[in-house]
């Protein structure tokens, strides 16, 4: 794959209150989409990939969250990337051999300190070559394949070659350009 392309992972068991339908669903502008219902299902993907080669300068995690977890059927926190050997012996940074984006779509992700810390230590694991993660502090919802949030903060870790944390931002996030929505991801 082409620096570029987008890898899509969402929760293939999130379902909608009102219609019962998924709420995530695969994106038409990635490249390639993981659409799991357990963390198990996760690593079965992301091994794959791995050993078909494949690489990506773009990930989207499109999950619910709560302050420094995601949920993809079973909850993934913070200390999941630095201390269970299914993800720190994984070598999924492979995925990524150049500068990546990797964004975190689950409400309140990044809040707190625990929200710090599940972006500092994904993009220590995941992004050897460097890149960075974003996740939001604020509540969202999901709608025409996009991932809203209308109030609170992003918070975004640069991560520098070697998995080093370069330094953190967070920002005030207003209404996004409902014309260009996508880029106002990859900040």
């Amino acid at each position: 794959m082409a620096i570029g392309d987008m890898l899509q992972i969402y929760d293939a068991g999130a379902k909608t209150k009102i219609w019962h339908n998924s709420l995530f669903e695969p994106r038409s502008d990635a490249s390639f989409s993981l659409g799991v219902k357990t963390e198990k299902e996760l690593h079965e993907g992301l091994t794959k990939l791995v050993a078909a080669e494949k690489t990506f300068s773009k990930v989207l995690f499109e999950t619910h969250g709560q302050p420094g977890i995601i949920f993809l059927g079973d909850p993934i926190g913070y200390y999941s990337f630095s201390g269970d050997p299914r993800w720190t012996d994984s070598r999924y940074d492979k995925l990524f051999p150049f500068d990546t984006k990797i964004v975190f779509g689950g409400c309140n992700v990044a809040e707190g300190n625990d929200g710090w810390k599940f972006l500092e230590n994904a993009g220590k694991l995941l992004l050897r070559k460097g890149g960075y993660t974003l996740g939001w502090t604020s509540l969202g919802f999901h709608l025409f394949e996009h991932d809203v949030h209308f109030w609170g903060d992003w918070r975004r870790v640069n991560i520098s070659p070697g998995g080093f944390v370069r330094d953190r931002r967070a920002k005030s996030d207003l209404v996004p350009d409902i014309n260009r929505p996508w880029d106002n991801r990859w900040r």
